[in-house]
This record gives C-alpha cells, sequence and structure tokens, in this order.
C-alpha cells in the first residue's frame, strides 16, 4: 500500500511538473531581422514579412548569438544594409524569453560558378573549406558594390559571406581587382 501510494505521489509530481515546463516553454516563435536597437530604453525593432514591431527585453531575457550570451547592444545591425536574422522567444504573456542571433561573416574567394545549375563555390580563406551551395533569388550577391546577379561572379572574385540563421547564406560581398 506504501508503496502504490509513493509511486502515485511520484506519478503526479512528474505531471505537475511536466505542465509547468510545458506552460514556461509555451508562446510564440517570432522570425525575423532585427533593424533597430535602442539600449537606453531596452528595446528593438524586428522586420518579420511586411510587419514591423518593437520588443522590449526584461531582466530574464536572455541574449545569444552563435550561442554565447551577449548584451542588447550586440543585436545592433552590422551596418545600414545589413540586419541580423533573429528568432525571438516571446511567452504566454507576450514577453521576450529569448533572443537568439546567429551571424557571421568570414572572408572568402570564388572558386567556381556553374551558371547553368546555379551552383557556387567559395573558398572559405581562413580555414581553407570549400562551400557550395545553389544560388537562390533571396540571397544579396554584392560585387564592386552593386547589387548583381549570378551572371557577376567572377571565379577569383575574393571578399565576404555572410552567414545567420542556421548558417544561411545571407550575402555574397566580393571585389574583382584588376591589376
Amino acid at each position: 500500500m506504501r508503496l502504490t501510494t509513493r509511486y502515485l505521489t511520484l506519478f503526479l509530481i512528474l505531471i505537475f511538473a511536466s505542465q509547468f515546463v510545458m506552460a514556461g516553454q509555451s508562446g510564440e516563435l517570432i522570425k525575423g531581422k532585427i533593424v533597430a536597437v535602442n539600449v537606453q530604453q531596452g528595446v528593438f525593432l524586428v522586420k518579420s514579412g511586411n510587419n514591423l514591431k518593437e520588443y522590449r527585453v526584461n531582466i530574464d531575457t536572455r541574449i545569444l548569438r552563435n550561442g554565447a550570451s551577449v548584451s542588447l547592444s550586440s543585436l545592433r545591425p552590422v551596418t545600414v544594409q545589413d540586419f541580423q536574422p533573429a528568432l525571438i522567444r516571446l511567452n504566454e504573456k507576450g514577453e521576450v524569453m529569448e533572443v537568439r542571433v546567429e551571424y557571421d561573416v568570414l572572408p572568402i574567394q570564388v572558386k567556381d560558378v556553374n551558371y547553368a545549375q546555379s551552383r557556387i563555390k567559395l573558398l572559405l580563406l581562413n580555414s581553407n573549406t570549400l562551400l557550395e551551395f545553389n544560388y537562390n533569388s533571396k540571397m544579396n550577391l554584392v560585387r564592386n558594390s552593386q547589387q548583381v546577379m549570378l551572371k557577376s561572379l567572377k571565379v577569383g572574385d575574393q571578399g565576404l559571406v555572410v552567414l545567420g540563421l542556421n548558417n544561411q547564406i545571407e550575402k555574397v560581398q566580393v571585389r574583382h581587382y584588376e591589376y
């Protein structure tokens, strides 16, 4: 009898704890780009689709970049045209619980461009590894400070690749130096 009561009590505690954990994880997940940050007011502005919304951080908000804890000021746009892609987790009251940004800028050299298959091979200069991917129209290609299409990239161009959430390519920015 005592053993049954213990198991029943343990079972009820586990059910209660799982409900508590699930309640803490409920809420909304927003994917967007952080377009502005006001550190003094503790707010940031996110563009998600066609919506632009301001969010306020609080003492419990976790802010992470590439898995490491950072301050609100780290969410600022990299340039006036390059915004950090972010995942914002809200609780059931609409308060910001977590902001996760992944943004990496790596030096590259264009090694191959297959125009027929829309494939690009980039050499990551800091690790000497090849990054091969399919071009899509959402990618931002910039060559010699001008927005271009795939056909304008040339083997030998050097510059930077900007990686966002889940290491998705956000931008390839290159220059071609002719001597």
